[in-house]
């Protein structure tokens, strides 16, 4: 682990221990990171190591494989907060890069130039935080005309991207990747089994109230002037039929100003929970390699073949171990 602050670097191999990275896809600064240090390394003055003035840390997991190191990059976090335990060690907390981004709303409402493209309104709302990189797949097409935003930055990254079809997400690099949403359960990053990583993977049971009914609200202009859309797309195929009942899930975005824009977001939405049979929660050996957005399949001893999509995992980094991973399981 090594500290910066700006391009001073403050600490190269810092002594950790008690390292876990957890990241939930449903946050808005989806990864934490807390970690312990020594007594020595407890923060004194702003510009100390461990303090948290735009400290960052660059975290490295070695893995030592049949007397082979391995170095697997686990990225760039900022440092949030600390706090000195009774043993006189420090205990640190710290957030994905994406935290930049959230601490610094815009000053004023905005919309992009007209003729605009993906990757320049992307990296206009980024701002000077962090670089934007469209990845493969990604076109970098002209915005519609009359878009506009508010002041939160990621909440207008996130509005361009559902408009799109896409995800945003910062990438080991520390750079902002805008990728397409996974919802294709025939490419698998990786597949895991009782014979190697998978340690137990329990069924479960339970009314999740997952949506059978997607409305999206967009509007067009401001104040009295505005024009306001929206569109419902639904998902009634068994087990979603009218017994199911109505489960609404309504979601608000300003990256689209016609009632065909709004119709088309919520037919990607519709379409992806229908993808998304239930969620489960995996037990493995600890596999750094996975990311939020990873497609995985996993086969059990029964026999059991479950493809699904990482929402959110729990990796402990110095300790090894088992890591838990939450799954959206996909439909075949």
């Amino acid at each position: 682990m090594d500290v910066v602050r700006g391009s001073r670097v403050l600490a190269l191999g810092l002594p950790c221990s008690d390292v876990v990275l957890e990241a939930t896809a449903s946050k808005v600064v989806p990864e934490q990171l807390t970690f312990s240090a020594d007594h020595q390394w407890v923060p004194v003055d702003p510009l100390d190591a461990l303090n948290s003035f735009g400290q960052r840390v660059h975290v490295w997991q070695v893995l030592d494989v049949a007397g082979e190191q391995t170095e697997v990059d686990l990225g760039w976090y900022q440092l949030d907060s600390w706090k000195e335990q009774e043993n006189g060690s420090v205990a640190v907390v710290a957030y994905g890069l994406g935290i930049r981004l959230d601490e610094d709303p815009m000053v004023w409402p905005s919309s992009p130039r007209r003729g605009a493209r993906l990757l320049e309104e992307a990296q206009r709302l980024a701002g000077d935080h962090l670089p934007v990189i469209l990845d493969p797949g990604v076109e970098n097409v002209v915005l519609d005309d009359g878009l506009a935003w508010g002041r939160s930055r990621t909440e207008a990254l996130r509005d361009l991207c559902l408009s799109l079809g896409l995800v945003s997400r910062v990438g080991v690099d520390g750079y902002l990747h805008l990728a397409r949403h996974r919802t294709d359960s025939r490419v698998i990053d990786a597949i895991y089994t009782e014979r190697d990583l998978l340690l137990a993977a329990p069924r479960t049971g339970k009314r999740e109230g997952r949506a059978n009914r997607q409305t999206v609200v967009g509007s067009s202009g401001s104040g009295e002037d505005a024009t306001k859309f929206a569109a419902t797309a639904e998902l009634t195929t068994s087990p979603f039929d009218a017994d199911y009942g109505v489960v609404r899930e309504i979601t608000e975005i300003s990256g689209t100003t016609s009632r065909v824009g709004v119709q088309a977001a919520a037919s990607r939405a519709q379409s992806d929970a229908a993808m998304r049979a239930t969620t489960r929660s995996l037990e493995i050996v600890a596999d750094p390699r996975i990311e939020l957005g990873d497609v995985i399949g996993v086969k059990t001893s029964t026999g059991e073949l479950v493809v699904g999509r990482v929402d959110g995992y729990s990796l402990p980094v110095s300790t090894g171990g088992s890591m838990r991973v939450d799954l959206e399981v996909l439909a075949w």
